[in-house]
Order: C-alpha cells, then structure tokens, then sequence
C-alpha cells in the first residue's frame, strides 16, 4: 500500500483519494457486463488504477487469464 504524507500536511486527504478503491490497483470485468464468474470462457476487460480512475489497459481471452493479470505482482510505485 502507499505511504500516507505525514497527518500535518495539507496534501495528505488528497494523496489518500488518489489511493485505489480497496487497495485494487488491478481488476477485470466481464466485456458484456454481468458477474465476473459468469460465461468464464468469454472475454474480460483488464483494468488499471492510475491514481484517479481504472483506465483499460488490455483484454484477456477468458476468466482464468483474467485472473492470472490480476495476481501479477504490481510495483509499489504503481500503487500510489
């Protein structure tokens, strides 16, 4: 997870903002909507925080590849 700025610094609310939502740098969702355990062999958008919304960053094939992007370690600097 990101460092926080020290409590004092008034930056410190805003870098906790650009913090992606549950700690998610990474995500996959289904590419006709649905639940992710649905239709595993179809297709899957992969998403990627970058500190102010998920933007798409490539489509995976079917659920288990999904998942194996999803799991990639991320680098801390990433995560911030």
């Amino acid at each position: 997870m990101a460092e926080y700025r020290r409590p004092d610094d008034p930056l410190a609310a805003y870098e906790r903002r650009r913090l992606a939502p549950q700690g998610e740098a990474r995500r996959h969702r289904p590419w006709h909507g649905g639940g992710s355990h649905v239709r595993p062999g179809e297709p899957r958008v992969l998403l990627e925080w970058d500190g102010f919304a998920y933007q798409v960053a490539g489509i995976a094939p079917d659920l288990p590849a999904a998942r194996a992007w999803v799991s990639e370690a991320v680098p801390p600097q990433e995560l911030q």
